[in-house]
């Protein structure tokens, strides 16, 4: 059986649901210690965590997990690098979707 963080936790792109999985894909297994990484909220979850983080995690789904990180961390770099950009220019989100869109237009 693999591991069901997602079956405890509301969403797993929190603090605690990365340091989890940061920690998993560094090669810890134990379920007390993963459970524990819990930060909030969640740190009253900590016993149903460290039932659903017992199962199977290998290197396949180690890897797996670092690349949607990665993909996930590029993804906001380039999310924060336009709104940078959108401000930089004095855009403004009251603007008519109209105007928006030409002022996109590649000069």
């Amino acid at each position: 059986m693999s591991i069901k963080l997602d079956s405890v936790a509301s969403s797993i792109a929190t603090v605690s649901g990365r340091a989890m999985i940061e920690a998993l894909i560094d090669g810890e297994r134990r379920p007390a210690v993963l459970a524990d990484l819990a930060r909030g909220r969640m740190r009253s979850k900590i016993p149903d965590l460290t039932l659903a983080l017992e199962g199977r995690f290998g290197a396949h789904h180690a890897l797996m997990c670092q690349l949607y990180l990665e993909h996930i961390d590029h993804l906001d770099d380039l999310i924060a690098r336009l709104d940078a950009h959108v401000r930089g220019h004095g855009h403004s989100s009251k603007r008519s979707p109209s105007s928006a869109r030409s002022a996109w237009k590649c000069r």
